[in-house]
């Protein structure tokens, strides 16, 4: 029997439900928080937070396919054995994908999966410096897609509080939040565009971007507990959603990949 209780704060649904039944294995779903280069995932089941490594499904896999390796964001089949450890027995079908930027505007490997939206968050001025022209804000990531786009505009000592933000959201289909570090301004709007249960890719400026994670989270990280590889994360948001804390920049989002069920 499948366990699926309090996953839908990690935005579980019954699209997914389905998904387990058609590419059903032995074991229970949960979402991937963080992984390693050494195939080590630290997911979020309903049990709470557990470590993982790759089982012999999922490494006959991603020896087929190297795109089939898990990354913060996906939703896995995990097996707990007898004798202690769990696997990863497989990665379910993405809904969308968020990859690197690599040389030639090509793709490269998975960094994040299932984002409902793009939160960016830039200083205040660094948008206000591109109002005279016709470029979208500097710093915003090459998009492609229908993923919608939030830019999170943080006032600083060169922007006073109450100073304008432009308004991007006709000519480049994002829209503008005002956010005021040393309060909570701007924090409720962002709350509700999570409606909770979506995921939130969260990327800009790494001091911004750690200020807003704290601001979001209570300054409470979950897990309470550095990931296994790197700073690549989801972090649980009380009161409901999920942040993907992608310290890389310079990302594009693809759409799904049509997969077949297992034979």
């Amino acid at each position: 029997m499948t366990c699926t209780r309090g996953l839908d704060r990690l935005g579980w649904d019954e699209s997914w439900s389905d998904t387990v039944r058609t590419y059903g294995r032995c074991g229970q779903p949960a979402r991937v928080v963080s992984t390693d280069d050494e195939g080590i995932s630290a997911v979020l089941g309903a049990d709470g937070l557990v470590r993982t490594s790759l089982g012999g499904a999922a490494l006959a896999k991603l020896a087929e396919d190297p795109d089939q390796a898990p990354c913060p964001g996906d939703w896995v089949v995990v097996r707990q054995w007898p004798d202690g450890p769990a696997t990863v027995e497989l990665v379910l079908p993405r809904h969308n994908t968020v990859r690197s930027l690599v040389a030639g505007g090509a793709s490269g490997p998975a960094m994040a999966a299932n984002v409902d939206l793009v939160v960016v968050v830039l200083p205040i001025e660094q948008l206000s410096a591109a109002t005279g022209g016709p470029d979208a804000p500097r710093g915003l990531p090459p998009r492609g897609g229908d993923i919608p786009t939030v830019v999170v505009a943080a006032e600083g000592r060169s922007a006073p509080s109450g100073a304008g933000a432009p308004d991007w959201s006709g000519a480049h289909g994002v829209e503008v939040l005002r956010w005021n570090p040393k309060s909570s301004e701007g924090m409720a709007r962002l709350r509700q565009r999570l409606h909770g249960d979506e995921t939130a890719l969260l990327v800009g400026a790494p001091r911004l971007r750690s200020g807003l994670l704290a601001a979001m989270t209570g300054a409470i990280p979950v897990p309470q507990r550095s990931p296994p590889g790197g700073t690549d994360r989801l972090v649980v948001v009380p009161g409901g959603g999920c942040l993907i804390d992608l310290s890389r920049v310079g990302v594009v989002q693809t759409g799904r990949t049509r997969q077949d069920p297992p034979g």
